[in-house]
């Protein structure tokens, strides 16, 4: 039996314009990179919501943590709808648990992680 994706609806440039998408969004001169080291650390990915909602975006976030060479763990599970409400503390609750070196968490939350997985409300 097979299973279908809404990855299978993307083009197959996409991971293409994720590359494009890191080099614009990386600096040339990473200085918050050199200040925080490589120490390997874990981060949460929090979102935040006050209706019902779909996690959206699975594919491109995935995209994203495997050019950095990182490791994550998507809490909420892509295109299933849930109460943001009821998830966590006045709507915040956790997306994804991330695993890396800590300049190259920082690399990613500076545009990806907020961007690429992202709440889809009606």
């Amino acid at each position: 039996m097979t299973t279908n994706s809404y990855e299978h609806l993307l083009p197959p440039s996409w991971r293409t314009q994720v590359t494009v998408w890191l080099a614009e969004d990386t600096p040339s001169f990473d200085y918050g990179g050199y200040v925080v080291g490589e120490a390997h650390r874990e981060a949460f990915l929090f979102g935040k919501g006050t209706q019902t909602a779909v996690l959206a975006g699975r594919p491109f976030f995935t995209e994203v943590f495997t050019q950095l060479g990182c490791e994550y763990v998507l809490i909420l599970a892509a295109a299933i709808c849930f109460d943001a409400l009821s998830a966590g503390l006045n709507g915040m609750y956790r997306r994804a648990r991330l695993s890396s070196p800590s300049n190259t968490l920082l690399l990613f939350e500076a545009r990806q992680g907020t961007f690429y997985l992202a709440n889809v409300s009606p």
